[in-house]
């Protein structure tokens, strides 16, 4: 018995075809792997056709589910205008701008945003908020805040993003360590130290862009890095 498949279903689709990795797709998703397994396999079945490959070697789309996806990404494009659409009609005269800025920048960059919205948008309901960036990205993704301020590398698929600036990084050490007298240090200086970093859970894509930097081959090209002494 067939029938149609669901907005759901379409959003595990897209998510694991834009991956190819199952475990990444159930991240960005914010769910565990068997239920994103769950709605493929129903989807697979609502179609009659086979979508995706799985074997030891990984996730591969079929030809079916290479067609399929830009389908199925029309449907989720058309679906989040239509609910864009209904939220104006429904708002009328109480338009509302809401913003997020990730937590990875400092705040005070963007300290006159809040009035300079209010300026643009007069009458409008501004609000303006701070959250990871991998949230931020799921509340623009639902409708829930206009546009965000994120941090990158970040699951951006599917979005218009218009890069702002570059941040560098920066290493904290003692005032006594050998590379404190360099203006810019490589992490050759460093690799003997103990790296204390932020939880992966609180931004996997940046966490791992990170972690492959700082687990390049030693003899790799140096990396400058600002520091500060403590």
């Amino acid at each position: 018995m067939t029938y149609e498949p669901t907005l759901r279903q379409l959003k595990c689709f897209i998510a694991v075809a834009e991956e190819l990795n199952f475990r990444r797709a159930a991240a960005r998703l914010f769910i565990t792997q068997p239920p994103l397994s769950r709605q493929i396999k129903g989807l697979e079945e609502a179609l009659g056709v086979r979508l995706l490959e799985r074997d030891r070697r990984g996730v591969s789309l079929t030809k079916a589910g290479k067609r399929f996806l830009e389908d199925a990404r029309v449907l989720m494009r058309d679906s989040r205008e239509m609910v864009r659409r209904v939220n104006r009609q429904e708002q009328g005269a109480k338009s509302r701008v809401y913003l997020g800025i990730t937590t990875a920048v400092d705040v005070s960059l963007f300290a006159r945003i809040e009035a300079a919205l209010e300026e643009r948008f007069p009458g409008a309901q501004v609000r303006v908020e701070r959250q990871i960036s991998m949230r931020l990205l799921r509340d623009v993704n639902r409708g829930l805040m206009d546009a965000a301020i994120i941090g990158l590398p970040s699951h951006t698929a599917g979005f218009a993003v218009e890069p702002l600036g570059d941040d560098p990084i920066v290493a904290c050490i003692a005032s006594h360590h050998r590379a404190a007298k360099k203006r810019n240090i490589s992490l050759l200086d460093l690799q003997d130290g103990a790296l204390f970093w932020f939880a992966r859970r609180l931004n996997p894509r940046c966490h791992d862009h990170c972690q492959a930097i700082f687990h390049q081959p030693r003899s790799g090209s140096r990396i400058a890095i600002t520091f500060v002494t403590v």
